[in-house]
């Protein structure tokens, strides 16, 4: 079902379709912990909103909970079983200072992990450690997610979802 290249700090996984997404998407869900940030980077329809969906599913928030782009709301929680998920979007914020006054500096510390869709316009908004995801069109309903890791925490988070994956990162 996948097909995985590692090196040092990462790894590239390659899906078909969106079965391939779902499973991806569901072991990194159940490998999120409280305080986890994960940057999703991608091109317009690339898939976000779709693996945002599978990882809710993942972290055990409720099946038939409509997990949608925040787009225009800039922000959505989800609530899961043990965690709670903040989804933002990036992408129509002009500076990061917009984020302000969202109640993120709230969320902070407590029992949230959080996914951010076009995450490189302001990389460092939140956190310099993430778990940074490019996905990539390899055709019509093949994609790969090249997942790296940019801090100590995001590198155990990339070090779960290998587990997850039933893969080691050497």
């Amino acid at each position: 079902m996948f097909h995985i290249e590692r090196d040092i700090r990462g790894f590239r996984v390659a899906v078909e379709g969106e079965e391939g997404t779902q499973r991806f998407g569901k072991a990194l869900g159940s490998a999120l912990q409280a305080g986890d940030i994960i940057g999703l980077v991608g091109d317009l329809g690339a898939g976000k909103t779709t693996l945002t969906r599978s990882i809710a599913l993942g972290a055990n928030v409720p099946e038939g909970t409509p997990v949608n782009s925040p787009t225009f709301t800039i922000m959505n929680l989800y609530r899961g079983q043990d965690l709670q998920l903040c989804h933002l979007d990036f992408y129509r914020l002009e500076s990061a200072e917009e984020l302000e006054g969202l109640g993120l500096e709230d969320l902070m510390g407590t029992d949230t992990a959080f996914i951010v869709e076009w995450w490189e316009r302001f990389d460092s908004a939140l956190s310099d450690d993430i778990l940074r995801i490019d996905i990539e069109h390899t055709g019509e309903t093949s994609r790969r997610f090249v997942c790296r890791s940019t801090g100590e925490g995001s590198l155990e988070l990339l070090e779960e979802l290998a587990a997850a994956l039933e893969v080691q990162i050497g």
